[in-house]
C-alpha cells in the first residue's frame, strides 16, 4: 500500500504553502501525491462554467508563452475571475481519478484560490 504526503492543512494560502511539489515529481508517483496541495502557475483556457462549478485547463509553465510543461483539468466550486488574457498562479489540491476502462490514473486539480499579476 503507497502512502500520501497528504498536508492535514485547514486554512491554507499561497503564503502558508511549505511544500510546492513540482509536476514532474507528481508525474512519477502519483498517488504518492492524492490530496496534496500545490501552487502552480500559468494560462488557462477551455473554461467551461456551470452552475455550481468552474472548470477550466491550466496550462503549467506558459506563462511567458513559449512553452507548456503540463497539462491540468482544474475545478473550482466557486466562480474564480480568471483573466483567460494574463497569467495565472492557482492554489490547489490533486485528486487523482481512475479510468475504469484502462486501471491508469489521471490527475486533476480542485482549485483553493487564485492570483494574477497585473499587468
Amino acid at each position: 500500500m503507497q502512502k500520501s504526503l497528504q498536508p492535514i492543512l485547514r486554512n491554507l494560502y499561497f503564503s502558508s504553502l511549505k511544500d510546492n511539489f513540482d509536476y514532474t515529481k507528481v508525474l512519477e508517483q502519483p498517488l504518492l501525491y492524492n490530496n496534496c496541495w500545490v501552487a502552480w502557475s500559468g494560462r488557462v483556457s477551455s473554461v467551461v462554467v456551470n452552475e455550481n462549478k468552474y472548470e477550466c485547463k491550466l496550462y503549467v509553465g506558459y506563462e511567458d508563452k513559449k512553452e507548456v510543461k503540463y497539462l491540468i483539468r482544474v475545478e473550482f466550486n466557486e466562480m474564480p475571475a480568471i483573466d483567460v488574457e494574463r497569467p495565472v498562479h492557482i492554489l490547489g489540491k490533486l485528486v487523482m481519478e481512475k479510468n475504469i476502462s484502462t486501471g491508469e490514473y489521471h490527475i486533476y486539480m480542485v482549485g483553493k484560490s487564485f492570483y494574477q499579476p497585473k499587468k
